[in-house]
């Protein structure tokens, strides 16, 4: 008996260790490891996150989402969250994707920070919201970020721009950038 405690003991004080680290380890991490555990142990997780890697990109023909964000970043994760409406109801979902490494041309873009990035953080925001029409489908908003800099500018004016970026980014993330 005093071997079992003893042994229970130990597995307590290693698990309260762990859990301690975890949250003292910064954002990136935390959401890599998260990325790992996170499918596994939530189903509707694993359900969304599934569902947005195999959505077709948005100006790079015959490929996912998760082909083109993963193919020329290092250290990728997917992570999902969700928010409620006070009567229950989904709010919101969120799948987001980090990566690191890429190099992602916005020079031309003085309106989205305009520069060059090498080697930076990307972040991609997918935002599923019920259809207000239809409560049987979703609308899918996608927010990028690079460097932690938001690349959609949301003034009722760059509509048709901030597409445009979503597909240069994702064009360069898939197909590298693209000599001046």
């Amino acid at each position: 008996m005093k071997k079992f405690l003893t042994t229970l003991l130990w597995i307590v004080i290693i698990g309260a260790a762990l859990f301690g680290i975890y949250y003292v380890l910064p954002e990136y991490p935390q959401n890599f490891i998260r990325s790992f555990v996170q499918p596994i142990v939530n189903s509707q997780a694993k359900t969304r996150i599934t569902g947005v890697q195999n959505l077709a990109a948005a100006g790079v023909e015959g490929q996912t989402y998760k082909s083109v964000l993963e193919k020329n970043t290092g250290m990728s994760c997917w992570t999902y969250d969700v928010s409620y409406k006070a009567n229950g109801e989904i709010e919101q979902e969120v799948v987001t994707y980090r990566g690191n490494g890429a190099s992602v041309n916005m020079k031309d873009y003085s309106d989205y920070n305009g520069k060059l990035y090498t080697s930076c953080s990307v972040k991609m925001e997918f935002v599923i919201t019920p259809n207000k029409n239809d409560k049987t489908k979703s609308d899918v908003n996608i927010y990028p970020y690079l460097d932690g800099v938001k690349m959609n500018i949301q003034d009722g004016k760059h509509g048709e721009q901030n597409k445009k970026v979503l597909e240069i980014i994702l064009q360069q993330l898939y197909g590298g950038v693209q000599e001046e």
